[in-house]
């Protein structure tokens, strides 16, 4: 069975992500240099990350009022909250794809999930 804890489906929910873009790594790099741009790539990478985005800010507000239920996060904004997680995760995938060897995914995961956990601790 997986577990419940919120931070251990948050690392696995990482994990997933770092997967699909060591699978895949052109696909960051088109997506962080077609930002905003009005080209029909452009706004075909942004509709496909805002279904990406979408995905995964479900998935982290699950985890975020989980983890409020188990007193693993303090109480805050749960936007506020959502926003910062996902710029935790969004850096480490921009570092992710410039880094020539990456370092193992799951490390990786684990570092970020800590880092997020004692920034929203209680």
């Amino acid at each position: 069975g997986s577990s419940t804890d919120p931070m251990d489906r948050l690392q696995v929910l990482l994990a997933g992500v770092f997967e699909q873009l060591d699978d895949s790594p052109a696909f960051l790099r088109l997506a962080l240099s077609a930002q905003g741009s009005a080209s029909q790539d452009g706004v075909a990478v942004g509709s496909e990350l805002s279904l990406i985005g979408l995905n995964v800010a479900g998935l982290l507000a699950e985890v975020f009022e989980d983890g409020l239920a188990a007193g693993t996060f303090r109480a805050m904004d749960s936007d506020l909250a959502i926003t910062l997680i996902g710029q935790q995760i969004y850096g480490a995938m921009s570092v992710r794809a410039a880094e020539p060897l990456p370092r193992p995914r799951h490390e990786v995961a684990a570092e970020v999930c800590d880092f997020i956990a004692r920034g929203l601790g209680g």
